[in-house]
């Protein structure tokens, strides 16, 4: 029997005062949380609006009221052994951009934006690293202050969706170094997208939360409404990648 699950009921409206139902989508929370593109994949306005006779049941006279669809489990995180084999080669790499950090090695930590910027753009188009090289290099890159910061928004609502779910994948494949700053990402992003429930997930499955875990907690626990603090959020992350990408160094 289902459980824990998160109905959609779509309407529209007839003119008169009264709406007729439409499709009706059953998604389990779980892959919600952990595969967000593959719900929004079943909700692009794009789609088509009708559904196959097998999933409907229709009388004369009544609105149709499609059965809901059957989305596959979550995939379960990786294997330890996989995520352990991830951690190794993340560990050498991390080491390298906390010295970045330290001499304000810009050119270098430029092209790591790059590339978080370039695993965005192939998420807009469903395409996750596999590579465990690539993604070793992705966790340790976020685990810079100033490259995460610059990633908890996206230029469009399509960026955003696509990097909360290349922050999900990544996060499936996290070891302890890097869980509590990767599922920071994804809480922010998830909360800043008004996805509250997949936020407060994520807080549930964190055992070490970070600061700025600590922070989204407590802003969706009080009830504040995203929109009063995603400009804010928005203009630090814009002012960062402004001056990484178009300033020198101060010496």
């Amino acid at each position: 029997m289902p459980a824990d699950s998160l109905v959609l009921v779509a309407a529209t409206a007839r003119g008169d005062g009264t709406a007729r139902m439409g499709p009706v989508t059953r998604f389990d929370l779980d892959t919600v949380v952990r595969h967000p593109g593959y719900v929004v994949a079943h909700l692009h306005p794009d789609r088509p609006r009708h559904f196959p006779d097998d999933r409907a049941r229709h009388r004369p006279g009544q609105p149709c009221l499609p059965q809901p669809r059957r989305i596959p489990a979550a995939v379960p995180p990786r294997p330890a052994d996989t995520r352990g084999r991830i951690a190794a080669l993340a560990d050498p790499i991390t080491d390298e951009v906390e010295r970045e950090e330290l001499a304000d090695d810009r050119p270098r930590l430029r092209r790591r934006l790059d590339r978080i910027d370039d695993a965005v753009t192939a998420a807009t188009g469903s395409q996750l690293p596999t590579g465990e090289h690539v993604i070793a290099d992705l966790l340790a890159s976020l685990c810079s202050l100033r490259l995460r910061s610059i990633h908890l928004t996206q230029a469009t609502a399509e960026r955003a969706a696509a990097a909360h779910a290349l922050w999900l994948h990544l996060w499936r494949h996290a070891l302890e170094r890097y869980a509590p700053d990767m599922a920071a990402l994804v809480a922010t992003t998830a909360y800043l997208r008004h996805d509250g429930s997949s936020a407060a997930a994520i807080f549930a499955k964190d055992p070490r939360p970070n600061q700025l875990s600590q922070l989204i907690h407590a802003m969706h626990r009080n009830g504040i409404d995203p929109a009063t603090v995603d400009p804010d959020f928005a203009t630090i992350s814009q002012e960062l990648r402004t001056e990484l990408t178009t300033s020198a160094p101060d010496f």
